[in-house]
């Protein structure tokens, strides 16, 4: 079975407590991290609406029509509704969400404390610190602020720690899975 490991990290200027489709409508995607199995993590940096389009979409699609599984962890449809607002056909009956297969047996469904209440190794639970870059990167900075938004020409040094969060998320996913 080909399974297909996949985490989005987005930005938008809708917050998200006004709910994931109303999120989703304006969402960009900054980042995938995606892994086959127990292949190595990848991420791609399709913060570029060129590089999303013209080269990461494709072949994003061609990937989840490929798998007979993709691997999710949100408290919600996030991904797949992000990606099918983007255009992209996500097949909800390939989607394993390891969020709610963790309430599904009285876990936590939050990735960094089931990775605690599961005892996952340091090395391969969530990153604490991705919090922050989380804050940074995918929501607007602040009214009173005169960077509207941070982006990797703004923060080099902490968009290259955001793309080791997101390959952290795929990491503590398959975990555990």
């Amino acid at each position: 079975m080909k399974t297909l490991f996949l985490d989005l990290e987005t930005f938008s200027d809708v917050p998200i407590t006004n709910g994931t489709y109303a999120y989703a409508e304006r969402a960009e995607v900054l980042l995938v991290a995606w892994a086959w199995g127990d292949d190595p993590v990848s991420v791609w940096d399709t913060a570029d609406p060129d590089v999303w389009e013209d080269w990461a979409k494709p072949k994003l699609q061609s990937m989840l029509d490929d798998a007979d599984e993709t691997v999710i962890h949100a408290k919600s449809d996030f991904d797949p509704v992000v990606l099918r607002k983007r255009g992209m056909r996500v097949d909800p009956a390939k989607i394993t969400n390891t969020s709610v297969l963790a309430l599904q047996h009285s876990l936590p469904a939050g990735l960094d404390e089931l990775c605690r209440v599961l005892h996952v190794p340091f090395d391969l639970a969530k990153d604490k610190a991705g919090k922050k870059l989380i804050q940074l990167f995918t929501k607007p900075l602040g009214k009173n602020r005169k960077l509207r938004r941070a982006t990797r020409e703004t923060h080099p040094a902490e968009w290259e720690a955001f793309k080791v969060y997101a390959a952290s998320d795929i990491t503590s996913m398959r975990e555990v899975l």
